[in-house]
């Protein structure tokens, strides 16, 4: 099954992205070799080609470190383009990277609109810090290849698209779509007599290395799917925010939770059904005082089983661009209850601090 979202981590050999900033490393082969860099001819031929790009922004309670609400200086993406004269296309774009100076993005050298073609065509990507990892679809100069490895790196890997009619040289404005799946898990102690220890927590049988396709399609919105790579019988993925992090019991009468929140992890987009021997599942293991005996409890919950909060729905994939958060509430005697919500990244509460609606 292809599903859209992202967060992977298998370590597969050379498929693992080079951290040292933003440049261009690796041969990509192109199968359409790029156009001189000229001023062309005609009515638009010095005006040079600019870009500008945001982020579709994230509900407040995803911001964090790794998932932006806007670019920061030296931030860059990738950009892949073509223009047709005649019906036939020409590459102007080969991965150039575009780089934020913290007012304005800028490339060299610079490339210029060609008033003899009919339209231009645009894709990028921002998230990796080289294109080592990102591979041309070999026939499609606006198709690409993405490896995304989660147990490698966590960033919020992105796409964009555009299509320019001929004539109008203005600004390209990219809008990158995020493209990985965010999960998140919150553990509440409802027990009205004991202190939990809650010792870790962790994703198991699930896939953490995918490979995103991404291709424009003539719009603001690039075709995406996701082929999860890696072998998910026996990953484990995640880890308790805080080792060893208490959780205090709820006081009869009280409203009042103490929960211990992860991180938000950014996964592959894939299937939570079962694959083979794969059980995709939710691993816990938390420890409590029953008198003087130390008792450590181990809980394994199948993903696939767990409903939206609210429905009778189960979730059963995590899908690119989507906010998956799980909150379980342990008591002593009375099991675990666990559900599930889930959010749109470009979704922005009323709420937010700051933001006017």
């Amino acid at each position: 099954m292809t599903l859209r979202t992202i967060r992977i981590g298998a370590a597969l050999a050379g498929c693992i992205l080079l951290w040292t900033g933003c440049i261009r490393t690796g041969a990509l082969d192109p199968a359409i070799t790029p156009d001189p860099v000229s001023p062309g001819s005609g009515p638009a031929a010095e005006a040079p080609i600019n870009f500008t790009a945001s982020p579709l922004l994230r509900d407040d309670a995803t911001k964090s470190g790794e998932i932006k609400t806007d670019f920061e200086n030296t931030d860059c993406f990738y950009a892949y383009g073509t223009k047709t004269i005649g019906g036939v296309p020409s590459v102007v774009f080969n991965g150039d990277a575009v780089t934020y100076d913290g007012s304005a993005w800028d490339y060299s050298p610079h490339r210029f609109w060609d008033s003899n073609a009919s339209v231009y065509d645009f894709l990028a990507v921002t998230g990796p810090s080289s294109t080592s990892g990102i591979r041309l679809d070999g026939t499609n100069p606006l198709a690409i290849d993405v490896d995304y490895n989660a147990l490698v790196a966590q960033y919020d890997l992105m796409a964009a698209s555009h299509r320019r009619s001929s004539g109008n040289t203005s600004v390209v404005n990219l809008t990158f779509h995020h493209v990985l799946s965010a999960v998140d898990v919150t553990i509440y102690n409802d027990s009205p007599a004991l202190d939990i220890t809650l010792l870790s927590y962790g994703f198991r049988h699930i896939y953490t290395f995918g490979r995103l396709e991404a291709e424009a399609v003539g719009g603001d919105s690039p075709s995406i799917s996701w082929d999860p790579q890696s072998d998910a019988t026996n990953t484990v993925l995640g880890s308790n925010p805080e080792p060893d992090a208490s959780l205090p019991h709820v006081s009869e009468g009280s409203s009042s939770f103490y929960p211990a929140t992860t991180v938000t992890d950014l996964m592959v987009p894939q299937s939570l059904e079962v694959h083979g021997t794969a059980v995709p599942s939710l691993v816990l293991e938390y420890q409590y005082m029953d008198g003087t005996e130390t008792v450590t409890v181990s809980n394994t919950i199948t993903l696939s089983e767990i409903k939206m909060f609210g429905t009778d729905n189960f979730i059963t994939e995590w899908s690119p661009g989507t906010r998956y958060h799980y909150e379980l509430h342990l008591r002593m005697g009375g099991g675990i209850r666990i559900h599930v919500t889930t959010t749109e990244w470009d979704v922005i509460h009323a709420e937010t601090p700051g933001l006017t609606i």
